[in-house]
C-alpha cells in the first residue's frame, strides 16, 4: 500500500492534495442536493500534542449513476486507490466516471475490432479540504 493518496481538484488553493494513508481512520460518502456527492475521510484521534486529527472533505459532482451507484462509485475510487501502488509513495485516486465511452457495434467483419467514437469523461473533484 502507497503511503499517500493523491487527490487533484478544480481548486485553485489546493489543486493536488495528500492524505496520508496510515492516519485513516474512516470514510464515509453522502449524496447531497443537486447530484453533488461527498467522500468524507476521518483521520484516526491522535494521542500526541503534535499530530493533528481531523476530517478531509472531496467533493464530486455530476458522476455517472443513480444515487446508489454514484456512492458505490465513490467507495470503489478510494479503495482501488488504497490497494494500488503497493510498497509505493503515492497513489492517486481515479475521480468517478461522468460518462462512459461510445463505441460502434462491431460489424460481422471488424475481426474483434471496436471503434471508439467518443471517449469516456471523469468528473473532475471539485474540492478537497482539510479541517480541524
Amino acid at each position: 500500500m502507497a503511503q499517500f493518496l493523491k487527490v487533484k481538484t478544480l481548486a485553485a488553493g489546493a489543486p493536488e492534495v495528500l492524505i496520508p494513508i496510515a492516519e485513516i481512520g474512516g470514510m464515509l460518502a453522502s449524496a447531497t442536493a443537486g447530484n453533488t456527492n461527498t467522500m468524507t475521510i476521518t483521520m484516526r484521534t491522535r494521542t500526541t500534542a503534535a499530530a493533528t486529527s481531523g476530517t478531509y472533505v472531496i467533493v464530486v459532482a455530476q458522476p455517472l449513476g443513480t444515487a446508489n451507484q454514484r456512492l458505490a462509485a465513490m467507495y470503489k475510487a478510494f479503495n482501488d486507490a488504497l490497494a494500488a501502488n503497493p510498497g509505493g509513495i503515492i497513489s492517486t485516486v481515479m475521480p468517478p466516471l461522468t460518462s462512459a465511452q461510445v463505441t460502434i457495434p462491431a460489424s460481422p467483419g471488424a475481426q474483434g475490432r471496436v471503434v471508439v467514437t467518443a471517449p469516456a469523461v471523469y468528473t473532475q473533484f471539485t474540492s478537497c479540504v482539510f479541517t480541524v
